[in-house]
């Protein structure tokens, strides 16, 4: 029974992760990006922010991705596939963080001088 009620936290937690990635892929959900609504309004006006979205569904995809790890480990009982799964987040987390923060990506651009 334990190991049913696991299984479904963890498909219940990936389903809802991979419909707010999707939803992130697309462009919109601005207002889910904490730090994004922490700005002011005129710092907002400057970012792209349907580019902001989509490099944060890519990264809570590759979250999501690695979570999927858990459901063998549930299943089989097994610690080393919460490991691997774990390290997978960790990892996705830094490298995602270090490509979004590196450069202007998401600085909207001025095509008005072309």
């Amino acid at each position: 029974m334990e190991e049913t009620s696991g299984l479904i936290v963890i498909g219940t937690v990936i389903f809802l992760f991979v419909i707010l990635s999707l939803y992130l892929l697309s462009g919109r959900g601005a207002f889910l990006i904490a730090g994004h609504n922490m700005l002011p309004k005129e710092d907002r006006m400057k970012i792209d922010e349907p580019a902001l979205c989509r490099a944060m569904g890519k990264l809570m995809l590759a979250v999501t991705l690695s979570m999927l790890f858990y459901i063998p480990g549930a299943i089989y009982e097994s610690n080393i596939f919460f490991i691997i799964g774990t390290v997978g987040i960790v990892i996705s987390i830094i490298i995602g963080l270090i490509y979004m923060n590196i450069g202007n990506r998401y600085d909207k651009k001025d095509h008005s001088n072309l």
